[in-house]
């Protein structure tokens, strides 16, 4: 369920279910993994206030790790990338830095 909630961009249902499901587990392998593919600020909100640390998780890409400031970086809403950094992400992450700097 959460993971269709961040696919479909309902970020008032997610908060819903991690209210009801303190224990949900919000990895990558599950609904932040879907946070990458349909990015949308109020769903990170919410991702983020359930499990502060998501802004720094990576996923692995075929030629390494992409972090969501990689991935939000790239395209999509422009507010997301200073999101990420006032919140708490490591722009060292996955690489960033030698990547922003080639």
């Amino acid at each position: 369920m959460l993971h269709t909630a961040v696919t479909h961009n309902q970020p008032v249902i997610l908060k819903f279910l991690l209210k009801a499901y303190p224990n949900a587990c919000v990895s990558v392998d599950t609904p932040l993994g879907s946070a990458f593919a349909n990015p949308d600020l109020p769903t990170l909100e919410a991702l983020r206030s359930h499990d502060p640390s998501i802004v720094n998780y990576a996923m692995e890409q075929n030629d390494g790790f992409d972090t969501l400031l990689m991935d939000y970086c790239r395209g999509g809403d422009p507010r997301l990338p200073g999101y990420l950094l006032n919140n708490g992400v490591d722009p060292d992450l996955g690489g960033l830095r030698s990547w922003a700097l080639s």
